[in-house]
């Protein structure tokens, strides 16, 4: 079923596919485009509000 923005019932759910990625796949891809130290460095993101590695945004809507 398709619906316009608008029309999306509060709740809504779908699963569109899955994807797992590897922390060697989160900073790999982080290094070459969002070197953050929440994405590249394991030491800096555990002291991050994240408490730990976390994928780039960029990375996920890349998938």
């Amino acid at each position: 079923m398709s619906y316009f923005f608008g029309d999306i019932p509060l709740g809504y759910q779908s699963e569109v596919g899955r994807w797992q990625l590897t922390p060697e796949e989160v900073v790999n891809f982080a290094k070459q485009w969002d070197p953050q130290p929440f994405h590249v460095d394991k030491a800096a993101a555990e002291e991050s509000v994240f408490g730990g590695i976390v994928a780039s945004s960029l990375h996920i809507f890349a998938i």
